[in-house]
């Protein structure tokens, strides 16, 4: 889910999320980690701030006719990735608790399991 800003991205998910509190034990998040060395949340901003910006959108299409690796189909759209400090503030600020993480080794995936408190 992405809205037209990141505040709107953030309650859409929330509000989401918070529909299954009362009706289940966990939720699991199967994730890519978007993990920067610096500032641990800048990659998924990044991304978000990228695709969902139509001159950055135009940038990141002309860049990937030179670097097809870049190319993206969510440009002009917006895709908000989150890092695991950002998946627990946003569960943690439900009511839910993080009882496990798990990050596979050699792969940038996380499995996190939030339960109701």
């Amino acid at each position: 889910m992405v809205g037209r800003s990141e505040h709107e991205t953030y309650k859409m998910q929330g509000h989401a999320l918070s529909v299954w509190y009362s009706t289940v034990h966990a939720i699991f998040v199967n994730e890519h980690i978007y993990e920067s060395y610096v500032i641990n949340t800048i990659s998924g901003w990044l991304i978000y701030q990228i695709t969902s910006n139509s001159v950055l959108s135009a940038l990141g299409r002309f860049v990937a006719k030179l670097s097809p690796s870049l190319k993206a189909n969510t440009f002009g759209v917006g895709v908000r990735f989150r890092s695991h400090k950002e998946w627990c503030k946003l569960f943690e600020s439900l009511g839910f608790k993080v009882v496990g993480t798990k990050i596979g080794e050699g792969v940038c995936f996380i499995t996190e399991a939030f339960t109701v408190n």
